[in-house]
């Protein structure tokens, strides 16, 4: 049995998935594996991944188009390694990626990583160096979704404990609120260890984005419970789309308040994130 399982959910990616591929293999260690769920692609995705003809890559059974969260539910399901990473068909995995995130799970379940972004015309400069933790972590949850989802490498005990994946318009966020709310440690490493591709497209620049993230009620709820348990229990309830659009307003006092008792990188980076925030409106 493979102590770690990577899982790639994958539709019409062949322009991509070939080098995700080789690049989550040079990264892998020998106890890995990579599975990919090919989503009803009409473009041979699957046909590229098998021809890599690698021992520790395999495709799913299964091909019917699931959606996302399906694959994702459904690759964990398929799996049964002790700890679970996620990987985007697009991306590409840095060398030391399972090097740095192996060693930083066996101290807090659920391990994440800053990025260098790349593609959309963007030159390949890595992302802000700042490691998240402990109560900092927690706070920059409220605010919005740090925790990069392809960057993800987790026990998969915890992720079990809250039933996996969701459907919604931020299936990530809305799972790594249940998991904080659970009391399951997320850690961002200052480390890049992902090179994510963006494109003009991306569903988090998409119009109606935000409006879509207030009119789920699966992550309203989700966001609700876990301000109450950061907060205290006399926060607004922010459970009402209304009240999710004004949330940082509503809450933006009390995040600041307590982020002044964290050291000063901790503190300087929810700071700014309110301030980012509030510019986005």
């Amino acid at each position: 049995m493979p102590r770690l399982s990577v899982i790639l959910p994958a539709h019409n990616a062949a322009r991509y998935v070939g080098a995700a591929v080789r690049s989550t293999l040079r990264a892998l260690p020998r106890d890995g594996e990579i599975v990919v769920y090919d989503d009803a692609s009409t473009d041979g995705t699957g046909d590229i991944v098998r021809a890599i003809g690698d021992p520790r890559v395999r495709v799913a059974d299964d091909c019917s188009h699931r959606g996302l969260v399906g694959a994702l539910n459904y690759l964990l399901e398929h799996t049964d390694s002790a700890i679970v990473a996620r990987m985007d068909a697009d991306d590409i995995c840095l060398p030391w990626r399972f090097t740095r995130q192996l060693a930083a799970v066996h101290r807090a379940p659920v391990v994440f990583s800053a990025l260098v972004p790349f593609g959309g015309g963007r030159i390949p400069v890595p992302g802000a160096p700042y490691r998240l933790d402990g109560f900092g972590s927690r706070l920059a949850l409220l605010i919005d979704n740090p925790m990069s989802h392809p960057s993800m490498v987790a026990r998969r005990e915890s992720l079990a404990a809250v039933g996996h994946y969701r459907p919604g318009a931020a299936e990530d966020w809305e799972l790594w609120l249940r998991l904080a709310t659970a009391d399951h440690a997320l850690v961002r490493l200052g480390t890049p260890c992902l090179a994510m591709r963006f494109h003009p497209g991306s569903v988090s620049a998409a119009h109606g984005y935000r409006e879509r993230l207030a009119a789920d009620a699966q992550l309203t709820g989700s966001y609700a419970a876990f301000a109450r348990r950061v907060l205290g229990p006399d926060v607004p309830d922010i459970g009402d789309r209304a009240l999710f659009e004004q949330r940082l307003t509503l809450l933006g006092p009390a995040i600041k308040a307590r982020a002044a008792t964290l050291p000063p990188p901790a503190r300087l980076v929810i700071e700014a994130s309110l301030l980012r925030s509030a510019r986005l409106g």
